[in-house]
């Protein structure tokens, strides 16, 4: 299984999952009893250090309401929580290919969309941003996979809300899917993810009013926290070019310059993909947006690359020629 020796010994370590459940001492401790960093009011203090010393140490950066969806997880013991959390992972990464492919190809017949499903799942299980995904014990398999599962919903409310519930658990500038929904009408869902979005604020200020007021008026635009922004891990325009100066670009005229390209590029593959009724192509162009212009995009937040490959490994079997020359038809 990919990163093997990452996910058992890493998986349910995302620093979300752990801000939430770990408890001071660690869960071995003496004082295993006290409770979660959420409740005691040490949140945004709290550090993960993993065993790769060339890792930095990793702090909470998402709101409040993200550590309350965790809190479940401070119940079982963690190897249970980091077995179950690895296994949900894997399972939302076969959902985010089966509707991958299900999109791109909703043609194929439903033996072949099985076995492509499975076969493109285990590929994708040795990919660098599944496995550090995995190995890190992070959500972003499972978002992705609830987000494609949301876009055929037909009811606006349920898509409006969760979306934006989504957006406000990572609460990264990467995630602009309200575009998508805007690129194809879809006005009463965006308005729905506004209301989702102010209900997930006030759910996380009644549960941390402390750490809500910190996150909001003071952490929410620090880029500092996230470690360093020239960190070949960072893989977004701003770490790039970051690494090309030797210092941090910051939002300085070539990093505007890069991400305007970067807009009108994606903003008009969006529209044209809106125009064909292409809910992948929009979504996947949205996204791709938002993490090549978000300050930090972590190498596993690029998951969403898995949806384009399904999309491009669909294709190119369809252009495949035959030993007659025709295009595959299936």
């Amino acid at each position: 299984m990919a990163a093997g020796h990452q996910c058992w010994g890493g998986a349910g370590g995302g620093v979300a999952e752990r801000a939430a459940t770990h408890r001071h001492g660690g869960p071995e401790s003496p004082s295993a009893s006290r409770p979660p960093h959420l409740l005691s009011g040490d949140l945004y203090a709290f550090r993960l250090y993993l065993p790769d010393v060339k890792v930095f140490p990793l702090p909470f950066t998402y709101p409040p309401f993200a550590a309350v969806l965790f809190l479940p997880l401070a119940a079982p013991a963690w190897p249970v929580a980091s077995a179950a959390w690895t296994l949900v992972s894997i399972l939302a990464l076969i959902a985010l290919v089966h509707r991958s492919l299900r999109m791109a190809a909703p043609w194929l017949p439903a033996a072949r969309h099985r076995q492509r499903v499975l076969l493109w799942s285990a590929v994708l299980l040795w990919s660098e941003p599944v496995s550090a995904t995995l190995g890190l014990g992070q959500i972003n398999l499972l978002l992705a996979a609830l987000v494609l599962l949301t876009v055929q919903h037909r009811s606006p409310a349920p898509r409006g809300r969760r979306y934006r519930c989504r957006r406000r658990h990572q609460a990264d500038p990467r995630s602009y899917r309200v575009v998508h929904l805007l690129a194809h009408g879809r006005w009463r869902a965006a308005l729905w993810s506004l209301v989702a979005f102010t209900t997930t604020v006030a759910a996380g200020w009644l549960a941390a009013p402390g750490a809500s007021r910190t996150c909001w008026f003071h952490l929410i635009g620090d880029t500092s926290r996230f470690g360093p922004i020239g960190s070949g891990l960072n893989q977004s325009l701003r770490g790039a070019l970051s690494r090309a100066l030797g210092h941090d670009a910051g939002w300085t005229a070539p990093w505007w310059a890069l991400a305007l390209l970067a807009a009108v590029a994606a903003l008009s593959a969006a529209t044209r993909s809106a125009r064909r009724a292409d809910l992948l192509g929009s979504l996947v162009a949205v996204q791709l947006l938002g993490l090549l212009v978000s300050p930090i995009s972590w190498v596993h937040h690029w998951v969403w690359a898995v949806p384009p490959l399904c999309a491009l490994l669909t294709l190119a079997a369809l252009l495949r020629p035959t030993p007659k020359g025709d295009a595959v038809s299936s």
